[in-house]
């Protein structure tokens, strides 16, 4: 999956429009950030290929976190 890609599939999960996105932008401050989110979040991780455990999403506390579990 293409970083372009991963932040379209990201917005979309946080229900923020694309140029808005800002990697130093807290989770908590998004009204969808929640469990569904961190599961969609996952979901993400596994079509990339990558072994990411619930507990390192739950330790994100930005977009760059998350942003770096991706490798981006």
């Amino acid at each position: 999956m293409t970083k372009e890609k991963f932040l379209a599939e990201l917005c979309d999960i946080l229900g923020i429009e694309a140029d808005t996105l800002k990697r130093s932008m807290q989770l908590s401050s998004f009204e969808r950030w929640d469990s569904l989110s961190m599961l969609s979040i996952l979901e993400l991780y596994d079509e990339m290929g990558l072994d990411i455990e619930v507990d390192d999403v739950e330790a994100c506390q930005s977009i760059d976190d998350i942003l770096k579990l991706a490798g981006h």
